[in-house]
């Protein structure tokens, strides 16, 4: 294949813009041969710490109500969280991993006595960033590789696990997954959301270098020369339901045993 990038300027932008992505996504994907997940992994964190400074620098950028939304502490919990936890008690705990400097998740569930916790393995730098800033979260986020949550929490400590647009990001997003499922009691849930076959929109560079979708009723893991079903995988541990909808892949695992939380059904 030609190496588009050596071409000169004049000639480079003459060839489609396909046959270039093309051309990108094989130099990636050659790049990352011969070295490990891990090893790839950290090669892409200094790119998503940029985008996280230029993001804290603005605000928020193009989206300051989701910037603001994230430093509220009286922000409400979304309803496509608490659509899946009917049933719970009064005290509910949620873990957001993968959640970057500020959770997604709302503050408050009016009603229940809410307990967030966060975790990221790029926890440390993005301490400094709101250092930087002068940004205090009203979650603090904890450093945690989402593939080693049992580091930090025993089995079945919440009610809920979430992951958004994350899991694409993983170093072993299987294992991830399996983690997830155990910090969650028998009867929570697992919610995952990401955009369909994200590393392949970004041709597997930086971190992106796991693709999920949502086909033949499962939800589907894969890679070039890997490829996982959630619902063989996780088989005797929990029921994978979900659905492929506005662009978006959601995917609520049901740990199995004890008590089952209301409102799983796909989306």
């Amino acid at each position: 294949m030609i190496a588009v990038d050596s071409l000169p300027g004049r000639l480079k932008h003459r060839i489609p813009e396909p046959i270039r992505r093309r051309a990108r996504r094989w130099r990636n994907l050659r790049a990352a041969r011969g070295a490990s997940a891990q090893e790839v992994w950290a090669r892409g964190a200094d790119a998503e710490i940029a985008i996280l400074r230029e993001w804290l620098r603005t605000q928020g950028g193009r989206f300051p109500g989701d910037y603001r939304f994230r430093l509220d502490p009286e922000s409400v919990l979304q309803e496509d969280i608490t659509r899946h936890l009917n049933g719970v008690g009064r005290s509910v705990r949620i873990l957001d991993v993968g959640a970057g400097p500020l959770t997604f998740l709302g503050k408050r569930w009016p009603g229940h006595d809410l307990e967030l916790a966060a975790v990221d393995a790029l926890a440390d730098q993005y301490d400094a960033l709101l250092a930087e800033y002068g940004v205090t979260p009203p979650v603090r986020t904890r450093r945690c590789d989402s593939e080693r949550l049992p580091d930090l929490f025993p089995p079945g400590s919440f009610d809920m696990a979430c992951a958004s647009y994350t899991i694409d990001h993983s170093y072993d997003p299987l294992r991830a997954i399996r983690q997830m499922v155990a910090v969650v009691r028998p009867g929570g849930v697992v919610l995952l959301q990401h955009y369909p076959d994200e590393a392949e929109n970004e041709v597997y560079g930086g971190q992106h270098q796991w693709n999920l979708d949502w086909a033949g009723g499962d939800c589907i893991l894969w890679r070039p020369g890997r490829r996982w079903s959630l619902r063989r995988e996780l088989a005797g541990q929990a029921t994978v339901t979900g659905a492929k909808a506005d662009s978006l892949v959601t995917t609520v695992i049901t740990k199995l045993g004890g008590r089952i939380a209301g409102g799983v059904a796909a989306p």
